[in-house]
């Protein structure tokens, strides 16, 4: 494995560390307002404080996820591509009723067959932090491809799962 696929699993492990650890702020609403204003929190820029805040204490539904999944992919067609996997394998839909969806990403104009790079966000159905690590992890990864050198290198020389 390369630096750049060892330093994203890097990334999102130590992102689902601090999700799961609850070192992020209390969402406002939900406790003392006052937490961002912590000496805790002072490594934290304030603008990955306020997004923080404003939305990653907020997990979709299916039904959500599913509709932010196919957005994520009709404002980045170039590099995205969102599949239901039961529709692609044929297979059958989950206990629960419910399809899986994949999005692959990657620039096929640098070439195909590239080194694959898979992450599992929901092997547990019931746990959907998880689920929206890896939709947090791909929104960046495409929003910040054409900006960052380390991203668009990724992008251009990887599959994403």
């Amino acid at each position: 494995m390369n630096n750049e696929v060892l330093r994203a699993l890097s990334v999102v492990l130590i992102l689902s560390f601090f999700v799961g650890c609850g070192v992020f702020p209390t969402p406002v609403g939900m406790g003392n307002k006052s937490t961002l204003n912590s000496s805790r929190y002072n490594a934290i820029p304030e603008d990955l404080a306020e997004k923080t805040q404003a939305n990653y204490y907020f997990h979709n539904d299916y039904t959500d996820f599913v509709i932010e999944l196919k957005t994520l992919n009709e404002s980045y067609p170039a590099i995205t591509d969102v599949y239901s996997l039961n529709a692609k394998y044929t297979h059958s839909n989950t206990v629960g009723g419910k399809e899986v969806w994949c999005i692959r990403i990657t620039n096929e104009s640098t070439g195909l067959h590239k080194p694959e790079v898979l992450f599992i966000g929901g092997h547990h159905g019931n746990e959907r932090v998880g689920v929206e690590n890896a939709f947090w992890y791909a929104q960046w990864l495409v929003t910040n491809y054409g900006k960052d050198t380390r991203v668009t290198s990724l992008v251009d020389n990887r599959e994403i799962y």
